[in-house]
């Protein structure tokens, strides 16, 4: 045999060696990897409902009891990560076992693959019970944020909560159309329908009172429309707001109103006294009166006069008596008669006789009181 015979020769066992230890270890490496494979899903086979219902109890612990109603009163946003991250593991799980199927050779194949997809099921009650969990966990807290305190713990209402002093419509109008339920039924739902109502309460309080409010104080300034009923309508609103912080907000503009309407008010009231005394003055100078009448004089005791028209020469004789002369003048020397009355002047006794009044057929009371007699 020549060198190079054996050279070929050589050559050729190399490579029937080689190609002997690639598929043994091919084959060695095929039968490791389904074994690996094989006890990944027999474990997660064996332990898949112990797992399960360890997650799913760890879900019902954020509630307050079995009938899932309420939300449990220590749930929070880490407790609810801690139940979120057992159900992906679990879930992790699953797609595990589910990968592994197609390692297995047909038989195992036959064996495991109907009880790892029967998982499935599991997996997706397990995230729709947690999505349940979460909606109502995102729910409550939203609806709680709309207070300083929480509006519901547990199954408890606080039905004496306030807003925010930062609450705004907006704001307020996105939470109550992502939570409100139309025609609630069950107890949750209505509780959480009841705090959105005495949020919304609250909230329209406030709004109407700086509607007003910014009608009458804009850029730091009282404006026209401002005048004690206007006022008395804001203070009115002002009052019916229950957070005391959203109500001392206004307490800036509300007094430079109440100072507003307070100067109007004393300038009105100063104009109508002026206008009194004015009009006071005018009727005193038209209604002055200027007594130019002739003095009243009062003729006491029998002071009678005897007239005789037939006389002639208007010759007037008085009789004696006492004559009170209430006047500077005597009545006698303005007379064309001579009137002889004699007596004592004295201060006159006012006397009210009824004028131009007969006493008798004969006698008769002139206006300045003295008694006349006529002689037939």
């Amino acid at each position: 045999m020549d060198k190079k015979t054996l050279k070929i020769i050589i050559t050729l066992l190399l490579m029937v060696s080689v190609s002997v230890i690639c598929i043994f270890g091919y084959k060695y490496s095929q039968r490791h990897t389904d074994t690996q494979s094989k006890d990944v899903i027999e474990n997660f086979v064996e332990n898949v409902n112990q797992q399960y219902d360890q997650v799913n109890k760890k879900v019902a612990t954020g509630y307050l009891n079995k009938e899932k109603i309420f939300l449990a009163k220590d749930l929070d946003q880490k407790k609810l990560d801690d139940i979120q991250q057992s159900i992906n593991n679990f879930e992790n799980e699953y797609n595990a076992a589910l990968a592994n199927l197609k390692s297995l050779n047909s038989d195992d194949l036959a064996s495991y693959q109907s009880q790892v997809q029967a998982v499935k099921d599991k997996v997706n009650q397990l995230l729709t019970n947690f999505q349940s969990l979460q909606k109502k966990f995102a729910s409550q807290k939203a609806i709680n944020g709309l207070f300083e305190h929480p509006f519901l713990t547990g199954d408890k209402q606080n039905k004496e909560v306030l807003i925010t002093a930062s609450l705004k419509q907006a704001d307020f109008d996105q939470v109550k159309k992502a939570n409100y339920t139309k025609d609630a039924k069950d107890d949750y739902q209505k509780a959480l329908n009841q705090g959105l109502d005495i949020a919304e309460g609250q909230i329209k309080a406030v709004t109407q009172a700086k509607d007003l409010y910014n009608q009458l104080y804009k850029d730091q300034t009282v404006t026209e429309q401002a005048n004690q009923a206007s006022l008395d309508q804001v203070k009115q609103l002002i009052g019916q707001i229950k957070n005391p912080k959203i109500r001392d907000s206004f307490t800036e503009g509300l007094q430079a109103i109440e100072a507003t309407v307070q100067a109007q008010a004393t300038t009105q009231t100063e104009t109508t006294t002026d206008s009194a005394t004015n009009t006071d003055g005018t009727m005193n100078q038209d209604t002055t009166i200027y007594d130019n009448t002739t003095p009243n004089y009062n003729y006491g005791g029998n002071n009678t006069s005897n007239y005789n028209p037939s006389a002639g020469n208007g010759t007037n004789t008085g009789g004696t008596g006492n004559q009170n002369n209430q006047g500077q003048q005597t009545p006698g020397n303005q007379d064309t008669g001579a009137d002889t009355g004699t007596g004592s002047s004295e201060e006159p006794t006012p006397s009210t006789p009824d004028p131009e009044t007969p006493q008798n057929d004969n006698e008769f009371i002139g206006e300045n009181g003295g008694n006349f007699t006529w002689n037939e």
